[in-house]
């Protein structure tokens, strides 16, 4: 099968200026890469790195034929209509030299000094990845003419181990157009819109005008017909806080940030900032390493997803709050303070890049020793101790931000009652021979990973009433998924009891819990329990079981939008 769409010949290119590169390996060796573990952002990301790479190279001879203000301008847009993903680009292009490389496997750059290339592999790995054939359009500065390289890995696919390249006519301006047709990834749905829209500016976040990178070149990237922004991190201003009772004495407010500069012993070099963020959160914490200016791990966005897009964008955060980059020498235990208070940004360009661009060549040793030097740095100080500061400060009041998040969450949980419950509940009666006795099972689970306010034991409250009986309540956390809420047991005389908090009960499904929300639950089971206690009606308890019913109906409850 033939195609007619070289353009060579009547189109006024003179002659056969053709030429065949022999690409290695071959063809069942490249259909292999569809099994690669990639994602969809760091995936569409290799296409991204060798537009911004031809604009590096090439940036003196980019500005003077399109002026001061150029940047690269690169566009991703999927067609479900003809199931193909297609990247622009008005980059250099590619010359008819480096098309000998581009199109070999494992071919690395010549010069790998600047840009973000340096395996030879990605684009050719990130198109076979998400489709079986790539059809190159290129027009190279300079050059009076573009190229045109088609590799097809589809069973019916005509290419053997050579291909050829083909002159097409020039468009007038530098760049490229690449196109995967034969998609047999999925084309992106919602949720992963919503993940790739939050990634890509937030791994480019150098070349988008924030992060660390503020020498490179510039670049507009526009996904699906959306310019993708960056919004650097509000960082906190305030005094020292050495303890949760408040500011040190005499002490003025500071930005907590602070330049971190660290070689380590194999002589490998770490450079960056760290900081601790206004608003905390944990979709927004964690550290970004970068690559000369591309994230490669702990891609998060600061910015927030659209609060409007409902679950969809919580599903989305949830899935990048996973991919941080959080050390637990520094962040702690999962959903406390300094988990969602630290922010930093570290070039570890010295190390390299795995060939899916999703984390630094480090050895396990060389990891540790710039954690344990980090952290070092952030607290050696008494009076500068950054760990110190994320878990006392208290924020006052609410942002704006975060108001609109908990309005969205309002409405969606409107939604989640509403329709876990209608058609369901109904009024009953109490039988009045109903036991309001309880036997305490023989042993406790100790719920993995949550943190007791009391890390003595289990809380305990002695209250006397006014018939001068002391009732003793031990109130502790379980995880039992398929345990109710809030369980209340007693002993026969009634003065012994003990309440059990479900820390793994569907209903806190999202919700991160710290010392505060700890608190606040504990606070709300001893109020039900104590209530229930000293109330004298028969069946009291069925109050608190009915509770436990509706919780169980609102928190199994699952969207099919």
């Amino acid at each position: 099968m033939k195609d007619n769409i070289y353009g060579d010949g009547p189109d006024g290119i003179q002659g056969d200026d053709s030429f065949d590169v022999n690409i290695q390996p071959d063809v069942s060796a490249l259909r292999m890469f569809k099994s690669m573990s990639f994602t969809p952002w760091y995936a569409l990301g290799e296409f991204v790195d060798n537009s911004l790479t031809s604009a590096m190279k090439f940036q003196e001879e980019l500005l003077a034929i399109n002026g001061p203000d150029y940047k690269v301008r690169i566009q991703i847009d999927f067609s479900p209509e003809t199931n193909d993903l297609v990247i622009k680009d008005n980059a250099a292009g590619i010359s008819r030299q480096e098309m000998q490389r581009a199109l070999r496997m494992g071919k690395a750059p010549q010069d790998i000094s600047v840009g973000l290339s340096r395996h030879g592999v990605g684009m050719k790995a990130a198109a076979f990845w998400w489709g079986a054939r790539l059809e190159i359009k290129t027009y190279p500065l300079g050059e009076p003419h573009g190229w045109l390289a088609i590799l097809d890995v589809s069973e019916d696919g005509e290419m053997q181990g050579t291909v050829t390249v083909k002159p097409i006519p020039s468009r007038g301006f530098p760049g490229s157009e690449i196109r995967i047709k034969g998609l047999w990834q999925k084309i992106p749905a919602k949720k992963t819109k919503h993940a790739i829209r939050a990634y890509l500016p937030s791994i480019y976040r150098s070349f988008l005008g924030g992060g660390a990178g503020g020498e490179q070149i510039g670049c507009v990237l526009v996904y699906e017909g959306t310019e993708l922004r960056y919004e650097n991190p509000a960082l906190l201003t305030a005094p020292f806080w050495p303890t949760k009772d408040g500011q040190l004495e005499g002490a003025e407010p500071r930005l907590w940030k602070h330049t971190f500069d660290k070689t380590l012993s194999t002589g490998k070099r770490v450079t960056g900032w760290y900081g601790i963020l206004e608003t905390m959160g944990r979709d927004k914490s964690g550290f970004f390493l970068h690559y000369r200016g591309k994230g490669i791990a702990g891609v998060v966005p600061v910015a927030p997803l659209d609060s409007r897009s409902g679950h969809e964008a919580e599903g989305a955060k949830d899935a990048i709050a996973r991919s941080s980059y959080k050390p637990r020498r520094i962040f702690g235990d999962a959903g406390l303070y300094p988990d969602q208070s630290f922010i930093g940004e570290f070039d570890v360009s010295d190390f390299g890049k795995t060939i899916s661009t999703d984390s630094p060549l480090w050895s396990p040793d060389e990891e540790e020793e710039f954690v344990e030097a980090l952290f070092l740095e952030m607290t050696e100080d008494d009076n500068n101790n950054f760990l110190k500061m994320a878990k006392n400060y208290r924020r006052r009041g609410v942002a704006r931000e975060t108001q609109r998040e908990i309005a969205a969450a309002r409405e969606q949980e409107i939604r989640r009652v509403q329709e876990s419950m209608s058609g369901v509940v109904e009024h009953r009666e109490v039988s009045e021979n109903e036991s309001q006795h309880y036997e305490a099972p023989p042993s406790l689970e100790t719920p993995v990973g949550v943190e007791q306010v009391d890390e003595g034991g289990p809380t305990k409250y002695t209250i006397q009433d006014r018939d001068d009986h002391d009732h003793t309540f031990n109130l502790e956390f379980v995880s039992d998924r398929s345990a109710d809420f809030i369980s209340v047991y007693e002993d026969r005389g009634g003065l012994s009891h003990t309440v059990r908090v479900n820390s793994s009960h569907p209903m806190l499904d999202g919700i991160p819990l710290d010392a505060k929300t700890l608190l606040l639950l504990e606070r709300i089971a001893f109020a039900l329990a104590s209530a229930e206690v000293f109330l004298t009606m028969m069946n009291k308890q069925r109050v608190r079981e009915t509770m436990n019913e509706h919780l169980r109906l609102i928190g199994t409850k699952e969207f099919n939008d």
